[in-house]
């Protein structure tokens, strides 16, 4: 009997069109739903009768971006969200503001010095800064370090030679418009000021198949 009912169930989802992949969930959605809002997707509207079957270039190009993201370990959104805007201050206490980037592929890295994992991510976003800087690559380092965070953060970026932006935020403020339940973490932002892929946890920047990426979205025709 229990076989009978496994292949019945079987049938169904192949008669009703039934995948695995429909039933697994977006493990970014708290991201992209409640924090952003929800966005209606695109009604897909089916081939005309007849019509042949073939793929155009812009699936083969979207299908060579998805493998540069999974490649280098980024979570590519799949819709335009667009990236809340924020203003901080820096270690020179002059205010800086995501949308003074426009234009540029912005790394948005949220860290702090007591954290393990970033100690090891930090080396390799200096050198991936070092590669692509001139090219258009900007990033920008939220600490959410507490108390003297001024200068917990010199001190930490002069003793590593750390030479891209490093931001305070040591309210968790913009932290908590990202939905950051953890870090590091690193948002990849594109120059339309949209939210393009993320990383949880540390990655090693200098890797290829991370330059491979940000090579790619640097160079990839703007819209």
């Amino acid at each position: 009997m229990f076989k009978k009912i496994v292949l019945g169930i079987i049938a169904l989802a192949l008669l009703g069109g039934i995948t695995l992949g429909s039933m697994v969930g977006d493990p970014w959605s708290v991201i992209k739903g409640r924090v952003f809002g929800n966005r209606a997707k695109e009604p897909q509207i089916p081939p005309q009768v007849g019509e042949p079957e073939s793929m155009d270039v812009e699936t083969l190009l979207a299908s060579a971006e998805d493998e540069y993201f999974d490649e280098a370990g980024v979570q590519k959104f799949r819709e335009k969200i667009e990236a809340p805007d924020f203003t901080l201050k820096n270690l020179e206490g002059q205010e800086v503001s995501l949308k003074d980037l426009r234009g540029k592929l912005v790394f948005l890295n949220f860290w702090a010095t007591w954290c393990g994992p970033c100690r090891i991510e930090k080396p390799t976003l200096e050198k991936l800064y070092q590669e692509f800087k001139d090219k258009g690559l900007a990033i920008l380092a939220v600490s959410i370090d507490q108390g003297d965070s001024v200068q917990l953060v010199r001190s930490y970026m002069e003793e590593h030679k750390l030479s891209y932006g490093s931001l305070l935020d040591p309210e968790n403020a913009v932290g908590k418009m990202y939905a950051v339940r953890g870090i590091p973490v690193t948002y990849l932002i594109d120059g339309e000021g949209s939210i393009i892929g993320a990383a949880m946890g540390a990655r090693l920047w200098d890797k290829k198949e991370a330059r491979k990426l940000v090579a790619y979205l640097l160079e990839k025709p703007k819209n």
